[in-house]
């Protein structure tokens, strides 16, 4: 435990010391190297608008980031085609929203994507099949598991949209498009999935919000009744999504859910209880992880800093 604090305590010091400079990093990747293999990879949420200015802004924010230190794959946490999904694999949103705005080298990793309450308003099962076609777009159903990169860290995907809407005074719309999804197969398998891996940390993610002090959505008390239980359950060490536009980080009664929704459009955004970080600006969030330590940096449209702890 002292070795751990140890070496989270050296890391923190760095980054206050040395920051953006080149003996940070030098320094820290040293100081990282002593502990397990580590996972680093972006999270974007809400994004595709047919290359707006601010996705763009986003977009490039993201390269430059993943150009300075290389991600292992980018995930997305919903929301992917503005406003109402995609209909089909050749529906000119693929290329106006994603090939050609996230076209950088530095970007050309698998994305591990999730699907949000826009994407539904399209052909949600359009965006398992593009998977078939894309080298890069991974959604092999709609909820997975990621495949283990590192060993001792397991990421769930789930799809919540239906365990939302179905719990909300659903419209007849809304039951025409989640009448063929089984919301309880799906918590089964989440939990089932949770208790069987043996990995020393498990992060889940989806779209809609738990805890959140987003001025649109904010708590999601479908969420908090429905899926917060069995992250809890089976020591989930945080949970991660969109649907606010905006980056939040909160620790609430032990358990952290953190947002990154402004991969398009800002919003509002209050401190609640809990608020360890929250901010109405563009940006993105960077996650790197090993068994033992997990550490966060939201970085806004210019790929600053905005804020960067251990979780």
């Amino acid at each position: 435990m002292t070795k751990d604090i140890l070496k989270i305590g050296r890391r923190a010091l760095l980054r206050q010391l040395f920051a953006g400079s080149a003996l940070a990093t030098m320094l820290e990747t040293q100081a990282f190297a002593q502990t397990p293999k580590s996972l680093r990879f972006l999270v974007i949420g809400d994004w595709g608008r047919y290359g707006t200015p601010q996705q763009k802004k986003v977009a490039q924010a993201m390269a430059d980031a993943a150009n300075e230190k290389p991600c292992d794959f980018i995930i997305s946490v919903g929301d992917n085609f503005y406003n109402a999904g995609v209909t089909s694999i050749d529906d000119p949103h693929w290329q106006k929203s994603f090939e050609q705005v996230y076209q950088a080298p530095s970007l050309q990793k698998d994305w591990y994507v999730a699907l949000g309450n826009h994407d539904y308003g399209g052909n949600p099962q359009v965006q398992v099949e593009y998977t078939k076609i894309s080298k890069h777009w991974k959604m092999p159903s709609r909820y997975y598991k990621i495949p283990a990169y590192v060993p001792d860290i397991d990421i769930f995907v789930i799809d919540t949209t239906p365990i939302v809407w179905k719990n909300n005074s659903p419209s007849p719309e809304q039951i025409a498009k989640i009448s063929n999804q089984d919301i309880e197969t799906q918590l089964n398998w989440l939990d089932t999935e949770l208790n069987a891996s043996k990995a020393k940390t498990k992060l889940v993610i989806g779209h809609h919000t738990i805890f959140s002090g987003g001025s649109v959505h904010g708590d999601g008390k479908e969420m908090i009744a429905s899926v917060l239980p069995i992250l809890k359950k089976h020591n989930v060490k945080a949970y991660i999504n969109g649907h606010d536009h905006d980056l939040q980080y909160i620790v609430r009664d032990g358990f952290s859910a953190i947002t990154s929704g402004a991969g398009s459009e800002a919003r509002k955004v209050d401190a609640v209880a809990g608020t360890k970080f929250c901010k109405s600006e563009l940006g993105f969030l960077i996650v790197e992880i090993n068994p033992n330590e997990m550490w966060i940096e939201f970085k806004n449209s210019e790929n600053k800093t905005l804020y960067s702890g251990m979780v």
